[in-house]
Formats: C-alpha cells, structure tokens, sequence
C-alpha cells in the first residue's frame, strides 16, 4: 500500500487533493479498479443523479462472483469517492 502521503504515486497535498470535487483526481481513485478484476460504471439516472458502481469479479472452482459497492451523489466525483469507501470499507 502506498503512504496515507501518496495516491497512485502522486503527492498528497491537503489543500489541493480534493477527488470528491476533481473529476481528474476522482479517476485517479478510480485507477486501481482495472478489468478484468473489476467492471466500472459511472452514470446518471433521470433525475440527474450520479452512480458509481465497481463490481469485483471474483472467480474459483464454482464460477464467477460478483460484488458490487456502489456510491450515490449530486456529483460524478462525489459518487466514484462513495463507491470507493465502500469498497474499502467491506475489505477492512
């Protein structure tokens, strides 16, 4: 794991790493989700909500299993952090 003074192999700086307002560094967060491990999704729904939704693919003898962690917001960047907390937080 990379230093809490790090993401991806970029500096933290606390006044200018904002992923919850940054689409740019929002994907950043986002990078470490790669298929084929993990499916990504990022949309809206009709009334202008945003979801993001990473599904780990896990597979063994028995098949292919999905979980998925998801993140609602009023913003894309705010919905990909949420998704990411969940997914964090079921893995602790």
């Amino acid at each position: 794991r990379a230093p809490l003074s790090e993401c991806h192999g970029h500096p933290l700086n606390k006044n200018t790493w904002r992923p919850t307002r940054d689409i740019a560094q929002a994907w950043q967060v986002l990078a470490k989700f790669a298929y084929p491990k993990y499916l990504v999704r990022v949309a809206t729904d009709v009334s202008g909500q945003w979801l993001c939704e990473i599904v780990l693919l896990e597979t063994d003898d028995g098949g292919t299993t999905f979980v998925s962690h998801r993140g609602n917001a009023e913003t894309a960047p705010r919905a990909i952090c949420l998704a990411e907390l969940e997914s964090v937080k079921e893995s602790v």
